[in-house]
């Protein structure tokens, strides 16, 4: 434990030592990764990740489950992100959905093998599925974004086109990435305002695509938040 928490400082030092020597500096974003015990309560905090989502769930709901969340088991084709919201509204529940605008620009691009990190595209992210981009994303589908807020949910930015915001090796050497922070921060941008256009819902929370949070030329998914006046 003492040796991981004298990585970790290095590991700051190493950081701010590359934004002094980049000439820029922009005040840390907290990273929220523990929380102190609310009482002598049971407290869980959901999140969902790259939504909405319009391809139907996957094994799909039984008809005694839908029926037992209000939903017609006649319907077979209600959509991931829908029967989520339903399902916790059913149970009184609230969540955070970290939502993507589209991946329908990230072409061309092609599968990669079976049961790897790759399947889903060799150089880009595809949501739900490759080829099938159209049924995923806040662009593609504003009227879930709408539900979503409607219903007391929160809505975070998890990029526009759900791409790196940095090289990163080993797993994901082959795909592409966000070429600086300027990149990052127009990227983020330009969710950032669909969702208030759609929803009139201000963003104030992210999440790095695949929690990688490196950034080209020193800097750090943090400082982009921070740019963003994120929390």
């Amino acid at each position: 434990m003492i040796v991981f928490e004298l990585l970790r400082k290095v590991n700051r030092q190493v950081k701010q030592y590359k934004k002094n020597k980049a000439g820029r500096y922009l005040s840390p974003v907290r990273r929220i990764e523990q929380v102190h015990p609310l009482s002598n309560d049971r407290w869980c905090a959901m999140t969902f990740d790259d939504g909405p989502s319009m391809m139907p769930p996957n094994p799909y709901p039984s008809a005694q489950e839908l029926r037992r969340i209000g939903l017609d088991p006649s319907i077979q084709n209600y959509g991931l992100s829908e029967v989520i919201l339903t399902t916790l509204d059913a149970f009184g529940y609230k969540g955070t959905f970290d939502v993507i605008g589209t991946t329908a620009q990230n072409y061309p691009d092609e599968r990669g093998k079976l049961h790897t990190a790759k399947w889903g595209g060799q150089s880009h992210d595809h949501y739900p599925d490759l080829g099938k981009d159209h049924l995923g994303g806040l662009i593609n589908h504003p009227e879930i974004g709408v539900r979503m807020v409607g219903e007391g949910h929160e809505i975070a930015n998890h990029g526009g086109r759900h791409i790196l915001f940095g090289p990163i090796g080993v797993i994901y050497r082959s795909r592409s990435s966000l070429k600086d922070m300027d990149a990052v921060v127009d990227d983020l941008t330009m969710l950032h305002n669909h969702i208030f256009e759609t929803t009139a819902h201000v963003a104030k929370l992210s999440r790095p695509p695949h929690y990688i949070d490196k950034v080209a030329g020193g800097f750090s998914a943090y400082d982009a938040y921070a740019e963003m006046g994120y929390q």
